[in-house]
């Protein structure tokens, strides 16, 4: 089922002494929501009760780049929902494969990353999307993932995950469910390219599709090829990291006592 565009809504949020060092440390312009299907723009107030200079200052600063950078807040947001038509539940989409699931969280920010790098670089929106200027914006969204956000939101979609995984074991009972990531784990440690089906690398081809072009269905021109090397190797950390995180939490679920009371 496709989805309706989503709507724009804008929402105040107050920051004083109580939340400002966890808004400082998030900083989030915006999200989209999947349940309402709408996008929430976020506009921040710096109360005068702040009792810390610095910090306040610093507030005002990433208050004022939340607006000045609104437009590209749009794309970023755009992005996901387009990556819902896709994929509209993670978790329905990938039926307990959490290796898929985790991936998939991970390429949705990437792609959105990308969209955002694609569509507001004054240099790439003169070019118009082709190979040369996504593959500049895929190297730049790695590159941005990978250095400075790949923990924070591996945490984050793990945490997601282990915080409602007895519902998915519950839906297809404790001894299919323990058979099955079982299996999964096998699959890591002796033939890992299992783990992700044609499905998913469908869904992989639709997140970086932009305009009706995907680079991954083309062929790479001698004058691109470095440049999409180092997507690759990109690509091949995350992945490497992600599915690593995921083997762990897995193996920590095997051990859970949802498992343990089957026997």
């Amino acid at each position: 089922m496709k989805l309706i565009e989503p709507k724009i809504l804008y929402k105040d949020i107050i920051i004083n002494n109580s939340n400002i060092d966890d808004f400082l440390h998030t900083k989030h312009a915006g999200a989209y929501c999947y349940d309402t299907n709408t996008i929430v723009l976020y506009n921040y107030i710096i109360s005068d009760d702040v009792s810390d200079p610095a910090k306040a200052a610093e507030a005002k600063d990433v208050a004022q780049y939340t607006l000045e950078t609104r437009p590209s807040t749009i794309v970023h947001e755009m992005r996901h929902w387009h990556n819902r038509t896709i994929v509209p539940r993670f978790q329905d989409f990938c039926l307990m494969n959490y290796y898929q699931e985790v991936s998939l969280m991970c390429l949705d920010e990437i792609s959105a990353i990308t969209a955002d790098i694609l569509y507001t670089t004054p240099k790439y929106k003169e070019l118009g999307v082709c190979q040369a200027t996504v593959i500049c914006s895929m190297l730049e969204a790695t590159d941005r993932f990978k250095d400075y956000c790949i923990e924070e939101y591996v945490t984050r979609f793990l945490g997601s995950i282990s915080s409602g995984y007895h519902l998915d074991v519950q839906a297809m009972t404790p001894n299919k469910a323990y058979a099955y990531l079982q299996q999964l784990q096998r699959e890591y440690e002796h033939a890992p390219q299992k783990l992700f089906d044609k499905h998913f690398q469908d869904a992989v081809k639709g997140y970086f599709t932009f305009d009706g072009y995907c680079v991954l269905d083309d062929k790479i021109s001698a004058n691109a090829q470095d440049a999409w090397k180092l997507v690759q190797q990109n690509f091949a950390q995350i992945k490497q990291k992600s599915i690593a995180d995921t083997h762990n939490m897995i193996n920590t679920m095997l051990k859970s006592d949802i498992f343990q009371k089957r026997m």
